[in-house]
């Protein structure tokens, strides 16, 4: 692998502060697809709150008109243009993204519209980090030693975790692709493993754009709860990854202090 030349002198900040963030979003989001879940439990218990049948009419009036507007090639072209423009500015998330386009477009049409995108992003971001280096994401992994060597996997790449970083929310698309790009990871792989981590939340989050006109239905809050609980764990793996990482590393450090005072 050929990392930045600088890498060897970079400093960067304790990630302890973000472990904590991390611990906390991820007890949220679990706390959070409980209340969703229980929501949804009522909403069958009663069927449908009295208001809801006014306001479910008027969605899907807004619901026929989108889905009338022409013309569609036309929005794809769009939609993956955002997706080549995001290497350079991410102006859009990938949720977004897939919300819109499930919102006009049928969900199976918007489903292979965004794995394309994906597809162009992450390979555009990949020759990018190939070309001069991964960024602010390589000073995040000079944190930790231990963690570099489990990422790097002895010099080939370790396709667990790009899968990991994929199921996990806060860790962005662009960035990590950037970050595999300057660590030379084989590209096929790369593009294989990095579909097959973002699946879930694509699907998700195109079943919810495909029922965002009816949003107290099981169709919307279910792909929500899973969402959540995914990422939720997904967060606490990485903060127990990383304390992890921290223990080894300080483990590491006093057993090369005790040689040294030998």
């Amino acid at each position: 692998m050929q990392y930045p030349k600088n890498a060897a002198v970079q400093r960067v900040p304790s990630p302890k502060r973000g472990r904590r963030l991390w611990e906390f979003l991820g007890v949220l989001c679990v706390f959070v697809a409980a209340a969703v879940f229980v929501l949804l439990m009522l909403l069958r218990a009663d069927e449908r709150f009295p208001w809801y049948t006014t306001v479910r009419e008027m969605l899907a009036r807004v619901s026929d008109f989108v889905r009338a507007l022409r013309p569609k090639p036309l929005f794809a072209l769009a939609v993956l243009a955002i997706y080549a423009i995001c290497v350079w500015m991410p102006v859009f998330t990938l949720s977004s993204l897939c919300l819109i386009s499930a919102a006009v477009l049928p969900a199976g049409w918007a489903l292979t519209l965004n794995v394309v995108g994906v597809t162009i992003l992450c390979t555009l971001c990949y020759y990018r980090g190939e070309k001069r280096g991964g960024g602010k994401a390589w000073r995040f992994v000079l944190a930790n030693r231990s963690l570099r060597s489990l990422l790097e996997r002895g010099g080939a790449g370790n396709p667990w975790i790009l899968g990991a970083l994929r199921m996990t929310p806060v860790f962005p698309v662009g960035a990590v692709s950037r970050l595999y790009g300057a660590m030379e990871y084989r590209l096929g792989n790369f593009l294989w493993v990095t579909l097959a981590g973002l699946a879930p939340r694509m699907t998700a989050y195109i079943f919810i754009g495909s029922s965002v006109f009816d949003p107290l239905s099981p169709a919307f809050l279910t792909p929500i709860i899973l969402i959540l609980l995914v990422s939720g764990c997904s967060l606490l793996f990485w903060d127990a990854l990383m304390k992890f990482a921290a223990r080894r590393s300080e483990d590491q450090k006093a057993k090369s202090q005790d040689r040294a005072a030998q």
